[in-house]
């Protein structure tokens, strides 16, 4: 019986297989040509990249299969999960992702004013 823990298990670092590296390439080159002018959507787009590092990390990813209680759904629940979980991952790596760079904004300005005072 397969379960989502042992799913959590077996996708550990399989991203990069060829049809995922294509479709992924495929994906980029659509949204290269769009022209997104919506402050919510670049709000949330921004931390893109945190986020992927953030949940690619083994010790996140069993952090999120312990205390999301992934190895509790069967059935239905798991289709539903299978779903649900991607946006949840995404808004809990996001919300880090902007939590640290509000947090990092007061010593990376004051870091900027000391080089810029050397460049005089």
């Amino acid at each position: 019986r397969r379960t989502l823990k042992s799913a959590c298990k077996r996708l550990n670092f399989n991203y990069f297989k060829d049809r995922l590296v294509h479709f992924n390439g495929t994906v980029v080159m659509s949204f290269m040509k769009m022209n997104i002018r919506s402050n919510i959507i670049n709000y949330w787009a921004k931390p893109c990249l945190a986020v992927y590092l953030i949940h690619m990390n083994p010790y996140m990813w069993e952090s999120f299969c312990k205390y999301l209680g992934l190895s509790n759904f069967h059935g239905i629940n798991y289709i539903l999960i299978i779903f649900v979980l991607p946006f949840i991952i995404y808004f809990l790596c996001a919300i880090i992702e902007i939590l640290r760079s509000q947090i990092m904004k007061l010593p990376e300005d004051k870091i900027i004013s000391v080089i810029k005072s050397f460049e005089r």
